[in-house]
């Protein structure tokens, strides 16, 4: 991290796959594995006029964590390393600026997420889902957890996924002879949660993405 950055806003090219995703909302989905130089070399838009985040902060703190990531090839726990950097980045927090040039804090916001995401072990370790989503599979489910980035209410996203798990569950044992109304691709589309805002919640692209597959598996078909 430079201290020269503090003027200057992202170049217009710069990073534009991942710009676009947080734009999107689209959290640890198809974005590449967090290297250092992905983080020291990260520039941010600057907030002239609201609340934005403290520069010589944020700098100072992202530059610590490409450190650690360095260090996680000689780290003797590797795994504890990494969950380290995980609740590192997860706990951070920044003086915000009024009235002078700070980083944009959802852009900041966005890059935190996906750092923690990148190196959070349970995430990366979730089985991957292929074809018709069986009540196993869905059991299995895990969403990336995000603080600032959009997210949805835990609570309510686990009692849904148990409402899912037990209908998938009488579905293939026999139990019912038709798709549960829970199942039914116009039900999984009506699906709402609360969202989370600074407070731990499930990714919202990933939870998204799951209700947009199982609507499509349950999707009545023609004639």
């Amino acid at each position: 991290m430079r201290s020269d950055r503090s003027h200057r806003s992202a170049p217009d090219g710069f990073d534009r796959a991942v710009r676009e995703s947080m734009a999107a909302g689209a959290v640890g989905e198809g974005l590449p594995d967090m290297r250092s130089e992905d983080i020291t070399n990260a520039a941010f838009g600057v907030d002239r006029f609201s609340n934005g985040y403290d520069m010589a902060e944020v700098d100072e703190f992202l530059a610590a964590v490409a450190l650690d990531v360095d260090a996680l090839d000689g780290a003797p726990d590797r795994r504890a390393a990494r969950r380290w950097i995980v609740e590192t980045v997860r706990g951070a927090r920044f003086a915000p600026t009024r009235y002078h040039d700070g980083y944009l804090q959802s852009e900041v916001d966005a890059l935190l997420d996906r750092i923690a995401i990148a190196f959070d072990d349970d995430e990366l370790e979730q089985p991957t889902v292929t074809g018709r989503l069986t009540a196993t599979e869905a059991a299995d489910i895990r969403f990336g957890e995000v603080v600032r980035a959009p997210g949805y209410d835990m609570r309510e996203v686990d009692t849904y996924l148990v409402h899912v798990v037990d209908a998938l569950t009488e579905l293939e044992s026999g139990v019912v002879a038709d798709v549960p109304d829970v199942l039914r691709a116009e039900a999984v589309r009506e699906v709402r949660f609360t969202g989370t805002s600074h407070r731990p919640g499930y990714a919202a692209a990933e939870v998204d993405a799951f209700l947009s597959r199982l609507a499509d598996a349950f999707v009545p078909s023609e004639g």
